[in-house]
């Protein structure tokens, strides 16, 4: 703490959602996906209190990459709600239209104060202040499809109102 202006504040994130399945049983730092963001959801109060978080990059591109629309737009949300150094590994310039406009609403959200984060077996709602606004996130990190207040939220996807 003091020491270091930006810290990673989980494992890698990966090509795939959540590795190999027998990569799971030597340890839970492995390059994962889902693991990243559970690391970045439970690590988000360090930012801007022990340095600043770095949550790994975001994955928005279609090519050379497992991961499908859903969870690439849960990634990219995860960092923007829980992450202040953000970066990505994509050539940006091969984004389509829905990429593109997807990535620059990431500006807009960075500004974002996080009020509250509940927790419920891989499902989040995580409510935060944009603009004097509320506004709230549900997130999905199982394969279950989650209701929530009428929301239909479907695995391993992010909603937000």
């Amino acid at each position: 703490m003091g020491l270091v202006e930006f810290c990673r504040i989980g494992c890698d994130v990966g090509l795939d959602w959540d590795d190999k399945f027998y990569m799971k049983y030597f340890h839970r730092e492995r390059i994962s996906t889902k693991n990243a963001l559970k690391n970045s959801i439970s690590r988000y109060e360090l930012d801007s209190y022990a340095f600043y978080n770095d949550p790994d990059v975001f994955l928005l591109r279609d090519t050379n990459i497992k991961l499908s629309k859903n969870q690439k737009e849960t990634l990219f949300w995860i960092n923007q709600l829980f992450g202040t150094l953000l970066f990505t590994s994509d050539d940006i310039s091969q984004y389509n239209k829905e990429q593109e406009k997807l990535y620059m609403k990431g500006f807009e959200i960075h500004t974002r104060e996080i009020l509250s984060v509940e927790e419920n077996n891989d499902f989040y709602k995580i409510s935060i202040l944009l603009n004097n606004e509320q506004m709230e996130f549900l997130i999905n990190l199982s394969s279950k499809v989650r209701v929530f207040n009428g929301k239909k939220v479907e695995g391993f996807s992010t909603i937000y109102y």
